[in-house]
């Protein structure tokens, strides 16, 4: 919240998203060269991992939210819901991997592990939405006001059970 509003208020979630999303190179470079150089400290690999984490779920967290519930506002319940179910399978299935990637190759899996997870959803947030977004997304006020208005025209169509 506090390092989201320093970031000034004028500018769209989009380009904050694109800022945290490119910052996340740090933790990735720290932890690619702490599994290479520098795991037989527990100290190295216990401060790159914290680094990673404060900043992934720390920074990227919160604006990616808000930039995947923008769209969904009319339908937040079910959004959240959705979000909720496909972070839970895709968590429990990045545990799985992490769990065979540390009985095979120690520590060093595990750190290796955590930098491809960050690698990934960078490329999927560039390559998915960072690249060629959608004018809502930039802050455009009137292709926000089309897209809620067009969702209230779906849901006002779609008959009740």
């Amino acid at each position: 919240g506090v390092i989201l509003s320093q970031c000034g208020g004028d500018v769209p979630v989009l380009q904050r998203a694109k800022v945290f999303i490119a910052l996340q190179m740090v933790p990735l470079s720290v932890l690619t060269l702490t599994a290479i150089f520098l795991l037989e400290s527990q100290w190295s690999y216990i401060s790159s991992t914290a680094l990673a984490f404060m900043m992934s779920v720390g920074l990227v967290g919160p604006v990616v939210n808000n930039l995947y519930m923008q769209p969904t506002e009319h339908i937040a319940g079910m959004a959240a819901s959705l979000k909720q179910s496909s972070n839970l399978i895709l968590r429990s299935l990045l545990s799985a991997l992490s769990t065979q990637m540390t009985m095979r190759y120690f520590a060093q899996g595990l750190v290796f592990t955590q930098a491809s997870c960050i690698a990934i959803a960078v490329l999927i947030f560039w390559f998915g939405f960072g690249v060629a977004a959608p004018q809502w997304a930039n802050g455009d006020p009137k292709a926000k006001s089309e897209l809620a208005e067009s969702a209230s025209q779906d849901v006002a169509e779609k008959p009740s059970t």
